[in-house]
C-alpha cells in the first residue's frame, strides 16, 4: 500500500508519516528527494547543515547576501521554474517510480505530495488499488506551490483528516483510517 500525504506546510504530514511507520512499519519517501539533492550539490551542502536549510528552522529564513530568498523559495523555483516547464509537470511522480522500483516495501508514506500530476505514474506502476491519500487540513496553514489534490479525479481512495487536536488524538485519527484500510484491526 501507498499511503499519499498530502497538505500544506505545518500541516502535520511528517508527524502523521511518523505514526504511519509506528503502526504499520512503513518506509517514507518525499517527492521533493530529487530537488532537495540538487539544493545541496549547488550550496556545497551536507548532513545536518543541509538538513537545517531545507527541513528545519532555516527553511523560511533568507540566508544569501542580497537575496531574499529563502531555501524554500529555491526549492519552489527549482521545481516550478526549471523541472516541470523542461520535463513535465509529471517529473517528480516519474522520478519518485524511478527511485522506488528498486526498493522492497510492503506499505510506503509519500510524505510532500502537492500536485495531481504527481500521482498517476505512481498508480499506473503499482495499481490504482493500491494508492490512498490522506488529505490534511489544519488551521492557519496556508498552501505554498503545492495544492489539494484531487483524489476523485486521480481515480483513488482519500481521506480527509482534520490536525486540530493534541498528538494522542493525532494519532487515534490516524489509526481510524489505516482501520479503515484494514492495514491494522481493533487489537492493534
Amino acid at each position: 500500500m501507498i499511503i499519499l500525504l498530502n497538505g500544506p506546510p505545518n500541516s502535520g504530514k511528517d508527524t502523521i508519516a511518523k505514526i504511519i511507520k509506528k503502526k504499520i512499519g512503513s518506509k517514507d519517501y518525499k517527492m521533493s528527494r530529487p530537488i532537495k539533492q540538487a539544493f545541496g550539490a549547488l550550496f556545497g551542502l551536507q548532513g545536518e547543515l543541509l538538513h537545517e536549510m531545507i527541513e528545519g528552522e532555516f527553511k523560511d529564513v533568507a540566508q544569501w547576501k542580497d537575496s531574499q530568498y529563502t531555501p524554500r523559495d529555491v526549492l519552489i523555483n527549482l521545481s516550478e521554474d526549471f523541472m516541470k516547464p523542461r520535463f513535465g509537470k509529471d517529473i517528480f511522480g516519474q522520478s519518485a517510480v524511478n527511485f522506488l522500483q528498486r526498493l522492497s516495501f510492503t506499505h510506503l508514506t509519500i510524505s510532500d505530495t502537492g500536485f495531481n500530476a504527481e500521482v498517476p505514474p505512481i498508480c499506473q506502476w503499482y495499481g490504482y488499488h493500491k494508492v490512498k491519500a490522506i488529505l490534511i487540513d489544519r488551521k492557519g496553514c496556508k498552501w505554498d506551490s503545492r495544492e489539494r489534490i484531487d483524489v476523485t479525479a486521480l481515480g483513488i481512495d482519500g481521506y480527509i483528516l482534520n490536525n486540530v487536536h493534541d498528538l494522542d488524538m493525532l494519532d487515534a485519527q490516524v489509526h481510524r483510517v489505516l482501520r479503515k484500510w484494514e492495514l491494522v484491526d481493533d487489537g492493534s
